[in-house]
């Protein structure tokens, strides 16, 4: 099976587009230099010529800039409509913006300085105008509900797309799966798998149960014990990690019917750690996410720092070895299965639909980053939370107790049933968006009703949807924007959200919505469910939670690589519940 590694990052989009720039703006200035030297009598020295050279580059690009901001402004206004205002930073291309925006990144909240940009220029959406690149960052949900939704009238093709670039980005970890493609590809990987994720299969909560009774024990496991790398004297455990595992675990069993038990295999040390084949799956799933959200924060200069090769080399021979396995002997068994059984799998599902290995290993890696990661973050998030919230925590838990029992596994309409808890979960989809930005370039000229102006977006225009910040703002949400308050989503307030849905958009929308949003519910049910049936007390372990990660007052810093995750784990403390005799 041809590995998704098997391209240089040399040889994709970015590195052409780069090398078109740089040898644009670096051969004019050279052939301008030596046609001087050539019919003039004019002499330079070398330091006199570099000099001369560097300020034709400069000036070349400045023109470049200049002429195509000239164009821009142009067709804006032949459309009747206006640009997305700059920001202006100190240093030329806004030099100074990145380097903040790199310097800050991982220490604050995602999207906190462009929030402070964007609140500066007194505009929602700002072009962030780095490298002279029209990067639109925009947190108002009259931009994100037309850049997910808008289609070309004639063709009703989507307006924006993912794009050239961030398919180069995620190429040789998602290949061409239904997360990395557009067009009539997209739609064919859709229309694929979207029968699979019927209401009948992700309401059957076998697989949930199974993982989760694990991922029970694990836990009362690792809070007696201390001395592993997940736990700690004094009961600590650090359980974003274990979420981690619990739900690649019954992702990996729901999806392709295969079994990594990562969640048995808990390592002791990282000795042990490099040496299973769960522990360094799940160790290269995370290092391969950390490597594509590194890429995205240097454009198109990323495949300069890969010259030597791709990073995600080494992680994803380790991926590879185990997918490529499962896909190989679910198609030698494929024979064995028929169409629509109940314990088919989706892989089993796509078989049908295609037997070429490396599309069904595209597509298993793109619904398996969303079923495991996003879940994860959102569960980690909820047990910050009620670390956070005893009170919360004691209602939800009670809710639980009424609705369920203390001890029996909850049924599909069980869970569905608590309405708390789906204002719960979706609080914490509110304030911890598990994917906090999205991100579209524009196919054609197109513009964007906001606030009784019409923005004009350029083709090519690469824009960030900040979810996360738009379901933080005050003008949106009231005051408390910033309070974590579940009632919002069972009292009046709930009737903005109605008539505004594009003001929480933690699952995307228009036609890529994400497939799984009732799978992640159902999961993340499930398993809140079952812990707070058991522990009624939760607390943040701050004594052992690296002091990096803290930001006083019991607060911890999360960041994104793909998705949301706490830095340095989440450390807490879990209490059992006493049991009536």
């Amino acid at each position: 099976m041809r590995s998704n590694t098997s391209r240089h990052p040399l040889l994709g989009y970015s590195a052409r587009a780069l090398a078109k720039f740089l040898l644009t703006t670096l051969i004019s200035p050279a052939a301008f230099l030596a046609l001087l030297r050539h019919f003039t009598t004019l002499e330079l020295g070398w330091i006199e010529a570099v000099a001369l050279y560097v300020a034709l580059v400069i000036t070349e690009i400045w023109t470049m800039v200049g002429m195509r901001e000239f164009e821009h402004a142009r067709r804006a206004r032949a459309a009747g409509g206006v640009l997305v205002p700059k920001v202006k930073g100190s240093w030329p291309f806004n030099v100074d913006i990145l380097r903040t925006f790199i310097r800050r990144f991982p220490l604050e909240r995602p999207g906190k300085y462009a929030d402070e940009l964007a609140d500066q220029s007194g505009c929602n959406s700002i072009n962030m105008n780095v490298l002279g690149g029209n990067v639109v960052w925009t947190r108002d949900p009259a931009f994100i509900k037309a850049i997910l939704t808008s289609t070309e009238p004639a063709s009703h093709a989507l307006v924006y797309e993912k794009g050239v670039w961030l398919h180069d980005v995620l190429e040789d970890f998602l290949g061409q799966g239904i997360f990395n493609s557009d067009g009539e590809m997209w739609k064919t990987h859709r229309s694929m798998t979207r029968p699979f994720f019927a209401k009948e299969r992700i309401s059957d909560f076998e697989t949930f149960k199974k993982h989760s009774d694990h991922l029970l024990s694990t836990i009362r496991r690792l809070s007696a014990s201390s001395g592993t790398s997940l736990s700690h004297s004094k009961g600590a455990i650090e359980i974003q990690d274990l979420f981690g595992r619990f739900t690649l675990d019954a992702a990996i069993e729901f999806l392709m019917g295969g079994s990594l038990e990562s969640l048995a295999d808990v390592p002791q040390d990282k000795v042990k750690a490099k040496s299973s084949l769960s522990n360094r799956f799940f160790i290269a799933f995370n290092k391969v996410q950390e490597n594509v959200f590194g890429r995205s924060r240097f454009g198109l200069l990323w495949p300069v720092f890969e010259l030597g090769g791709s990073v995600n080399k080494k992680p994803m021979t380790v991926i590879s070895s185990f997918v490529d396995k499962v896909v190989q002997e679910a198609l030698d068994k494929s024979r064995t299965v028929k169409n629509g059984e109940e314990t088919e799998t989706l892989l089993d599902h796509l078989i049908h639909e295609t037997r070429d290995p490396k599309i069904l290993k595209d597509e298993v890696l793109n619904i398996l980053l969303a079923a495991r990661d996003t879940t994860q973050s959102v569960l980690t998030s909820a047990i910050y939370v009620l670390a956070r919230n005893p009170d919360i925590l004691a209602r939800l838990r009670a809710e639980i107790i009424t609705a369920v029992g203390e001890e029996a596994a909850p049924t599909y309409q069980q869970a569905r049933d608590i309405r708390y808890l789906r204002a719960f979960l979706n609080e914490v989809l509110r304030l911890f968006s598990p994917v906090p930005f999205n991100v579209r370039c524009a196919v054609s000229d197109n513009v964007v009703e906001s606030n009784g102006k019409a923005y004009f977006i350029p083709a090519g225009t690469r824009m960030t949807l900040a979810l996360l910040s738009c379901q933080r703002r005050e003008e949106l949400w009231g005051s408390d924007a910033e309070k974590f308050d579940p009632d919002r989503w069972l009292d009046d307030r709930l009737s903005y959200f109605k008539t505004n849905p594009f003001i929480f958009t933690p699952f995307s929308g228009g036609p890529r919505v994400c497939l799984g949003q009732q799978f992640a519910y159902n999961e993340a049910s499930f398993a809140l469910i079952r812990l707070l049936q058991v522990f009624d007390r939760v607390s943040l372990a701050l004594d052992v939670q690296p002091p990096s990660s803290q930001v006083g007052d019991g607060e911890l810093i999360f960041s994104t690589q793909i998705t949301l995750f706490f830095k340095g784990g989440l450390w807490v403390r879990l209490q059992e519940a006493e049991r009536a005799a």
